[in-house]
């Protein structure tokens, strides 16, 4: 008798304000890090995350678009997992003002 092992994507949604700029604290892979979210209006940049360390030392600051993961070219820093941006209805679009925390997600997926 032969059985399989299913291994299901491990991922978690990190929980944000709608429509407000926020820093908060968050536990990836067993580090703490800081999250600073700025929405930039200036040329129609919109949602911009700045990662710091536990002592506040700014790690890796980038635009929040959807598409692709956000830790792809910071993966030096071993943070160990990949983030990304999702809406389900439409996920080419970049989060709104409004949008990010409700209708768009932002989720950590850590390497297995």
């Amino acid at each position: 008798m032969s059985s399989t092992t299913s291994t299901t994507p491990q991922f978690f949604i990190i929980p944000l304000t709608p429509g407000t700029p926020q820093t908060l604290r968050v536990q990836l892979v067993n580090t703490e890090y800081e999250f600073a979210l700025q929405y930039c209006n200036a040329a129609s940049l919109g949602w911009v995350l700045t990662i710091s360390d536990q002592t506040g030392n700014q790690l890796a600051s980038m635009p929040v678009l959807p598409g692709f993961d956000l830790l792809e070219q910071y993966q030096y820093l071993g943070i160990g997992g990949a983030l990304f941006v999702l809406n389900q209805a439409q996920p080419n679009t970049p989060p709104t003002f409004a949008g990010l925390g409700s209708d768009w997600q932002l989720y950590f997926a850590p390497y297995p």
